[in-house]
Parts: C-alpha cells; sequence; structure tokens
C-alpha cells in the first residue's frame, strides 16, 4: 500500500474547517442540535437540554448515533427529554435491550419501558420501511466490500473498482427512480439501511456523486438523511488527491469542476477546499486538519455547507487542530 493510501485510511471524518468567517446560523433541525452541542460544551446544561427538547419534540431529527452520543456525554438529564429521546430512538429502530445497555455504561439508570409502548413505537418504525430498497443497497454494498476486500494492489484492479462504483452509481438511480425521484429516506431504509448506503457513498468520486447531489440536498433539509459529513469528506479527498476543484454552485446543487488546486506535497496531495478530512497522528494522539487552500472562495464554502446543514465553526470538531502545511506534512510524513 503507498503512502497516501495509508493515510486515506487514516483520515477521519470532520464537518467543517476552522476559520473566522462569519456564517449565518444553519436554517435546518441540525442548527438546533449543533447549538446545544456548543452550549453543552459551554457546561451550560440546562440551556442546551432546551435546545434539544425544541428539536426532538418538533423533529425526529437524527439517526440512531445522535441519540446514542447524547446519551453517552451525559447530556441528557432532563426527564422530559430522557422521554422525547427514548420514543425517537425506537421510532428508528433502537434495540431496547442494547440502548438499556449503553445507559448503564454512560451512569444513567435503565429506562423502565412499557412493553406496549415500545411494541406501538417499534411498528411506527417498521410500517415506513421499503424492503425491497434495503435489500437492493445491501446488495450494492457487498460488491462494493468484496472487491475492497482484495489486498492485492493492480491497475486491474482499480478498473473494477471504478466499474463496481460506476454500475453501483446506476442502481442508485433506479432505486431514485423507484421512490418517485426522491432520494431514499431514513425513514424508508432504516438503521441498517442507511448504513449501506453510507458505505456505497463512501466511495463514489465526485464526478458520480455530483450526479445525485441534487436529491442528497433536499433530502437532507427534509430531515430524511443525516450523513452530510460523508458527501463532504468525499469532496474533499477527491479535492485532496488531484489538482482538480469541485466548486458547489448553490442554484444546480451540483459541482463545477475546474483545473487549479494548489501544490500541497506531491505524496501527500493536495489543499482541500471546503474541510472535510483531518489526519489522527498515532504518535502524539492528535487531530490535525488537512490544510485547506488559502484562496478558496468562502461564499461556495459557506453555501455548500448551508446546503449541508452543517455549521462552519462546528462544535463538535473543536479538539482538531489546525496546523500550517510544511507542519502538517513533517507528521505526515512518518507514516
Amino acid at each position: 500500500m503507498n503512502i497516501r493510501s495509508k493515510l486515506i485510511f487514516n483520515l477521519l471524518l470532520i464537518l467543517f474547517s476552522i476559520t473566522a468567517y462569519t456564517q449565518d446560523s444553519v436554517d435546518c433541525p441540525s442548527g438546533l442540535y449543533f447549538d446545544a452541542k456548543e452550549l453543552l460544551q459551554q457546561r451550560d446544561t440546562f440551556s442546551a437540554q432546551e435546545k434539544l427538547i425544541q428539536l426532538f419534540s418538533k423533529t425526529n431529527y437524527g439517526d440512531l448515533s445522535v441519540h446514542y452520543n447524547l446519551y453517552a456525554n451525559n447530556s441528557v438529564k432532563s426527564h422530559e427529554l430522557n422521554r422525547l429521546l427514548n420514543i425517537s430512538a425506537i421510532q428508528k429502530g433502537c434495540d431496547i435491550k442494547f440502548f438499556n445497555t449503553l445507559l448503564k455504561k454512560s451512569n444513567f439508570d435503565t429506562i423502565s419501558m412499557d412493553a406496549d409502548l415500545y411494541l406501538l413505537n417499534n411498528e411506527i418504525y417498521v410500517s415506513k420501511l421499503d424492503s425491497f430498497m434495503i435489500k437492493e443497497l445491501k446488495w450494492m454494498e457487498d460488491r462494493d466490500q468484496a472487491i475492497r476486500l482484495i489486498e492485492t494492489e493492480s491497475p486491474e484492479l482499480d478498473k473494477q473498482m471504478k466499474y463496481i462504483d460506476s454500475t453501483n452509481m446506476l442502481l442508485l438511480h433506479g432505486l431514485i427512480r423507484y421512490n418517485n425521484y426522491q432520494w431514499p429516506g431514513y425513514d424508508q431504509l432504516g438503521s441498517d439501511g442507511s448504513e449501506y448506503l453510507k458505505t456505497i457513498l463512501h466511495h463514489f468520486d465526485v464526478e458520480n456523486l455530483n450526479e445525485v447531489l441534487p436529491y442528497i440536498i433536499t433530502a437532507i433539509k427534509n430531515n430524511q438523511f443525516f450523513d452530510a459529513e460523508t458527501i463532504l469528506y468525499q469532496v474533499d479527498r477527491n479535492v485532496a488527491g488531484s489538482n482538480k476543484l469541485f466548486l458547489y454552485d448553490s442554484e444546480t446543487k451540483k459541482f463545477k469542476i475546474v483545473d487549479g488546486n494548489l501544490l500541497l506535497h506531491p505524496k501527500l496531495g493536495n489543499y482541500q477546499y471546503y474541510g472535510g478530512i483531518d489526519l489522527f497522528d498515532s504518535f502524539s494522539k492528535k487531530l490535525y486538519f488537512w490544510p485547506v487552500n488559502p484562496n478558496r472562495d468562502m461564499n461556495i464554502v459557506v453555501s455548500f455547507l448551508q446546503d449541508l446543514c452543517l455549521p462552519l465553526n462546528n462544535p463538535d470538531k473543536s479538539n482538531v487542530i489546525t496546523i500550517d502545511p510544511q507542519g502538517f506534512i513533517d507528521i505526515a510524513s512518518k507514516y
């Protein structure tokens, strides 16, 4: 495996790039979620809980990882918020035994859930699932993973991967048509189906992703797609590996592909543009931002993040360190 491949496997997903640029508040349900996370970091638990109560009383926001993280971070101490999260989690397919195990590990008492209430809300979850789309996505993920489990690198293998990804894109287009030209939503796919879709998206080139991006943006705005960080990561992963830029057009909801990314390093790749990737340094046990293009148009950056319903300054990523390009190269070159 070459050094850039090793780096790619070590990259962790991030949602933003730290900058002094001012962004309007996120006009999506996730805006309340990020506000709450920031308040929790400021140790204003009461205000954070109020934001979360407002969020979950009005919307069915987030996948199961959102619910689990709120408990794991010991941020849920309100009886009302507890109740809202419990119902929401069950309606997203949460296994109650696993949920109670999580609560115990998080120093919370096990929630006593009435069996009839659990069954009622679980039936709501099951009633919305589209088993056909879930099976199709599982088959697509199996193909995606089978080719990538082959460890021997070769030009022929790269060609086969591109073929699998391109045919998966055609199949995904078919699912969109089957679904009345709408992106398969979380309610239809459930937790498992959404994970299959996430894996497939994670390996698409931006040229492939560009074909379905308008459907994804609409689903995000409709609170039916909660994996915007994968989209952000994919865009910058492609930018950091080439001399191309993918400039987002908020009118068409697609990227204009142009030449001109500034070279960072011949082996490490180029600057990212939107702030979707970082590097974990196993020596220092710290996260470092992959350097961003110094000449990027912040209006383009902000418009893309806003359509993804992501804040420019994400409180979840306050522990990621911004570093100058040479400092980053010094760290990454150790691998």
